[in-house]
């Protein structure tokens, strides 16, 4: 008897093991369309790398990236641009990336060379698990003390890619500043990206101002030129960056101060259907229409659409903001740093409702279905932080209700009972 328990345990203590092996060997589901890129081999003038991002395909509801190997040639290098993604709350947020363009397509190009690009942009942010939002506020300001931070990721991928990803997908504004710099130190700073992509940063996590997009991009920048441009980046050297910098939003002037920035920046618009981008081997432009994605909703909505996404991630930020104040005591210097910065956000998000009110009043019946359908799609019927948005749409359905004509009338009370479920408080 005591034989066969001893054999028992022994026997359930190797399934637990080796369970637990499994466990741990099979590590956290990431997102897929977050990757670091991956060495195939390097040299003295170029680098090989799998994961390389050469754009995105939509499947009618979701992108998906594509990724695979690109050879990087450093002496076609020719310019850096410091790139500002802005996106709500635009009193704080934006997101810094460094953008390289080429003096020919033979920069970057796939390894049979069937596709090329004239640059490649260098990102850096927080790598999600599967099906996770970057919501999380514990994550963002206290990865410390959170079970599953979120690493960093270093993305590399075509600029023409970039383009897609932040005015068709995200439909942002970027503002790109060139840099001024000899062709030398240029090259330096490509080679100091990707090297610096290509560490191990499952243990590098992210922090929403310590460890962010800003961070990433001057590590790189120092790497590339010395420390001797950026010594007063760093409050406590090495770990705790200064305010003055912290902010994606004042980089571009951080580096006017040390002469770097040329000023003449590049600015491409989510509105327009063709950016240019100016390179050594001419004006590069970028037709939108002609990437995947770009006509996911109807050419009339798409307004509508950009205002509904600044606004979610505006009240979204208004949480985090109101949270972040709580947690800091008034004699804190950032106390009232980010009591201004929620009333800058809250001024944003009333300018935000009352242009999606404006353009709901020109077109009632088609925006309010598409709206209503998009909260019962998502499940969002729910979610408080749409309230004030529900209750400046319900007065416009009761208005519509009132003044429109007797066979649309059915139409506008089933409107009304549904919005009758939504938070307006």
């Amino acid at each position: 008897m005591g034989k066969n328990i001893f054999r028992f345990t022994a026997f359930f203590s190797l399934v637990l093991l080796l369970a637990s092996a499994g466990f741990l060997a099979a590590g956290p589901q990431w997102d897929p369309n977050l990757r670091p890129v991956r060495l195939v081999s390097r040299g003295a003038n170029e680098v090989v790398l799998d994961d390389f991002r050469w754009g995105s395909t939509f499947d009618g509801q979701k992108f998906h990236a594509t990724y695979g190997r690109a050879r990087i040639r450093y002496s076609e290098v020719d310019r850096v641009y410091l790139c500002s993604e802005d996106f709500p709350p635009k009193a704080v947020a934006a997101h810094i990336s460094l953008a390289f363009t080429f003096r020919s397509m033979n920069g970057v190009t796939s390894e049979d060379g069937k596709k090329s690009d004239f640059g490649l942009v260098i990102s850096v942010t927080n790598r999600l698990r599967e099906g996770e939002t970057p919501s999380s506020f514990m994550k963002a300001f206290f990865p410390a003390f959170s079970k599953d931070p979120w690493p960093l990721v270093f993305e590399v991928g075509t600029l023409t890619d970039r383009v897609q990803n932040s005015l068709t997908i995200f439909r942002q504004t970027v503002k790109m500043f060139p840099l001024r710099l000899k062709k030398e130190q240029i090259e330096s700073i490509l080679k100091a990206g990707i090297e610096q992509s290509l560490i191990d940063r499952s243990r590098d996590y992210y922090h929403v101002l310590g460890n962010n997009c800003v961070v990433g991009a001057y590590r790189i920048l120092m790497k590339g030129l010395g420390d001797q441009f950026f010594k007063d980046f760093w409050a406590l050297p090495d770990k705790i960056v200064s305010h003055n910098v912290s902010l994606p939003k004042f980089s571009p002037g951080y580096l006017s101060k040390k002469g770097l920035n040329a000023g003449e920046r590049v600015v491409l618009n989510a509105e327009h259907r063709v950016v240019k981008i100016p390179t050594s081997m001419g004006v590069q432009t970028i037709d939108l229409t002609k990437l995947p994605g770009y006509g996911r909703a109807p050419s009339q909505l798409i307004p509508l659409v950009v205002q509904l996404e600044n606004f979610i991630r505006l009240r979204t930020a208004e949480v985090d903001l109101a949270r972040l104040n709580d947690l800091l005591s008034p004699a804190n210097e950032d106390f009232f740093r980010v009591l201004k910065a929620r009333q800058k956000v809250s001024d944003e998000i009333g300018d935000s409702i009352e242009t999606i009110v404006q353009l709901v009043r020109k077109s009632p019946e088609s925006c309010l279905k598409f709206y209503i359908e998009g909260i019962r799609q998502h499940k969002l019927n729910r979610d408080e932080r749409y309230a004030p948005l529900n209750k400046a749409l319900f007065l416009i359905v009761q208005f519509e209700l009132n003044h429109t004509r007797q066979e649309q009338k059915p139409e506008y009370v089933a409107s009304l009972k549904l919005f009758d479920t939504f938070p307006r408080k």
